[in-house]
């Protein structure tokens, strides 16, 4: 569903584009590769186990966003139960 309703719209006519993504096996099925192929998106699979390979950042600077952001959010969550954390904060 985000294939067809954000990511085709959001490259609009740009073609031919090339979407790399890691690989997991719920990402991409049948109907996702039809689609990209009828698009003319081409669609690369990182090889498993490989993040800390060919996404450093993904290691070096989201790693220890998420370790800061975490204990965070979990305080407000605990703060604010029930409650949705608006975007402003």
């Amino acid at each position: 569903m985000f294939f067809q309703k954000t990511f085709i719209p959001l490259i609009n006519d740009q073609r031919p584009v090339l979407l790399i993504y890691d690989g997991h096996s719920t990402h991409v099925g049948l109907n996702i590769i039809a689609e990209a192929r009828k698009e003319n998106v081409t669609i690369l699979k990182l090889p498993p186990h490989s993040s800390h390979v060919l996404q450093p950042l993904d290691i070096a600077v989201m790693k220890s966003f998420k370790d800061r952001w975490n204990p965070l959010l979990v305080e407000w969550q605990r703060l604010h139960v029930g409650s949705v954390l608006p975007k402003s904060e």
